[in-house]
């Protein structure tokens, strides 16, 4: 499993300065190629099941790698009680191990929430799917909290929750994270179950989430990278060549309410190593700005 250093990304202040940061990528329109129905299909339907937690810490990385991030943000004062959206996958994509290299993409996580569902690339045999526990136990750091290996052709959850992607060649699944409880700060994240037409809960957490900028949501991609001092580029940047990933119909829960992401109500935002040590990525908008593309081109 690939690791990641708690005090990065979610937990610095970054962004609050990122859209002044220096050669952030450029974002361009490109054509709706997206499909929003699986969204406003699944928006009414039931909640079945309770939540299962389980805990593991990670260890911090001992070397810093270089790190940037890119994608939407809710605007403050949107999105306070969840987000939705749908995200691509490629259960097989391996990004080596050997640099500590790891890619998040899409990762989500709503203003104040303690838990961010994070798609995780980091080592040979593929993808993983991660609950970040942004409101550990005592005693704890902010860690995954579930995981599921998505290429284990054992696990049944490509087939419960995911579908083929409505564009690339990957799989996509359909997640929400939720406030259930503005008292206690209770967050459920769920994923919606293709085979029963249900959300599934899939993870729970509460509490003060242990990062510097709680109030900060988004939807994003973010690397962790390492040069190769014979390219200049980071080693991750071969492995996604002609690779898709796509955050699809982002929507803002607030109250009982859920609104598509627009230009009033969040940004797009870069900040970090720009650009992410990988000149074959573009960072584009789809969809009247709800979505969003990273490809990785040829």
């Amino acid at each position: 499993m690939g690791t990641r250093c708690s005090a990065a990304f979610a937990a610095s202040a970054i962004f609050v300065l990122a859209s002044a940061s220096t050669g952030s990528p450029a974002v361009v329109g490109v054509p709706g190629a997206h499909s929003s129905s699986a969204v406003e299909i699944a928006m009414n339907a039931p909640d079945v099941g309770v939540a299962q937690g389980a805990r593991h810490i990670e260890s911090e990385r001992a070397d810093p790698l270089n790190h940037a991030g890119w994608g939407l943000f809710s605007n403050p004062g949107t999105a306070q009680d969840g987000m939705i959206a749908v995200h691509t996958v490629y259960p097989d994509l391996g990004i080596g191990i050997q640099h500590g290299e790891s890619l998040y993409a899409p990762t989500m996580k709503p203003p104040n929430s303690c838990i961010e569902m994070t798609t995780a690339y980091g080592k040979p045999a593929g993808a993983e799917l991660w609950a970040w526990d942004w409101c550990p136990k005592p005693g704890e750091q902010p860690g995954p909290g579930k995981w599921a290996v998505l290429s284990d052709p054992s696990d049944p959850f490509l087939s419960k929750y995911t579908k083929r992607a409505p564009s690339g060649n990957g799989r996509a699944y359909l997640v929400r994270i939720k406030r259930t409880d503005a008292a206690t700060n209770t967050w459920w994240a769920s994923l919606f179950n293709y085979q029963t037409a249900v959300w599934d809960p899939w993870y729970t957490s509460s509490g003060q989430p242990q990062n510097a900028q709680p109030s900060l949501g988004w939807d994003a991609f973010e690397a962790y990278s390492t040069v190769d001092p014979q390219t200049g580029d980071g080693y991750y940047c071969a492995s996604l060549a002609n690779t898709r990933f796509d955050s699809i119909n982002i929507r803002l829960l607030d109250g009982n309410s859920n609104v598509a992401a627009t230009s009033a109500n969040s940004s797009y935002l870069s900040a970090g190593e720009s650009p992410f040590f990988c000149p074959r990525l573009s960072f584009n908008t789809a969809d009247s700005y709800n979505s969003w593309t990273v490809f990785g081109g040829p």
